[in-house]
């Protein structure tokens, strides 16, 4: 991959100083039953983010909080702030406040004094999506222009679907990819239908992050489907990448994460449409995908203390796949009936 073409914002990275005076953060604490106390036997800086990931082509990084349980949020977005001062990041801040609170108000406005504060972040508890409490303050969002990044499971996507219905003006960002947290076909199927049933509410973006947590052993072919998913369900426009970095480095490491050298994949998607009159349209359309992967299976036995190579179960095998797909629809509503006609035309080659 050129990275010197290659340019792309990173939305979901956390940093951390684990002496910071007045910022606690609780997840990464040695007495926590966590596996991400591991990342608090050290700090995670700004600048050790840009050492980790420049060279790869990143050039913006929204940060999402870090510091949960500080006695005052605002501290986080100050500290941030002024790290952004100095060298340039973050671009963006999503802080925390306590939506259930009296003086949520209070607090945001505190939060807005800093700039890049953009918006929040609430794990809240309990059954907080449909609590009277935790919505009074959500609707503050709609006030202030601010986003919501909320990361909830596939059990609970009809209860965010209901609060991104009620609320259609505030931006919400599905973290993680709505979680999902195992690896079999019958979790795969509920996830995907999740994602299906909120991607009808058009305030819902999609972040592709943290895949990590739930395939701490993930291969580009393993998190292929989770990540094509997200796509076809939700469309190239809304979708974004995060790497929940560094949570996902105690599996990974930054390069794997953006480059596969064995794998290349570009997508093309032109949508042109045309209204005739309020109740006509026609449309026309384009996508294409070019596809190359590169497969190296060996297979060796022990014998001996030593590993011999099986010529006969071993292969090098290089995978091009191209699909020219063209569509035309034309339709039509006439009072209370409508109709649509179309042709799709696909072309692949293998």
């Amino acid at each position: 991959m050129n990275t010197k073409a290659f340019k792309f914002t990173d939305s979901h990275v956390h940093f951390y100083d684990m002496a910071h005076p007045t910022l606690y953060y609780g997840h990464w604490q040695p007495d926590e039953d966590l596996p991400l106390r591991e990342l608090g036997n050290r700090n995670y800086l700004a600048t050790d983010f840009i050492e980790d990931t420049q060279s790869l082509g990143m050039e913006k990084a929204v940060h999402v909080q870090a510091a949960i349980g500080s006695k005052d949020p605002v501290e986080e977005t100050k500290w941030l702030q002024n790290t952004y001062n100095k060298i340039g990041i973050p671009n963006a801040i999503v802080g925390h406040v306590d939506l259930r609170s009296s003086n949520a108000k209070e607090i945001i406005e505190d939060h807005l004094k800093y700039k890049n504060f953009k918006g929040i972040r609430d794990f809240s508890y309990g059954d907080y999506l449909t609590s009277s409490a935790f919505r009074r303050g959500f609707k503050l969002l709609d006030e202030y222009e601010l986003i919501a990044c909320i990361a909830t499971e596939w059990p609970e996507i009809s209860k965010l679907k209901n609060l991104a219905s009620t609320y259609p003006n505030i931006r919400i960002i599905l973290d993680h990819a709505g979680k999902p947290i195992e690896r079999n076909d019958e979790y795969f199927s509920n996830w995907k239908n999740g994602l299906k049933s909120i991607s009808k509410e058009d305030n819902v973006i999609c972040k592709i992050s943290g895949l990590g947590m739930g395939d701490h052993d993930w291969t580009t072919e393993s998190i292929k489907p989770y990540v094509e998913t997200c796509i076809e369900v939700f469309g190239i426009d809304r979708v974004i990448f995060g790497s929940n970095w560094p949570v996902d480095s105690l599996w990974s490491n930054y390069e794997k994460v953006i480059n596969d050298e064995n794998q290349k994949r570009i997508l093309a998607q032109s949508d042109y449409v045309l209204p005739i009159d309020e109740n006509t349209q026609f449309e026309i359309g384009y996508r294409g995908s070019f596809s190359t992967q590169k497969t190296d299976y060996q297979v060796s036995y022990l014998i001996d203390s030593n590993y011999e190579l099986d010529n006969n179960l071993t292969n090098y095998l290089i995978y091009k796949e191209y699909v020219n797909a063209a569509y035309t629809q034309y339709g039509k509503k006439i009072d209370k009936f409508s109709y649509l006609l179309g042709l799709r035309m696909e072309d692949s080659k293998i």
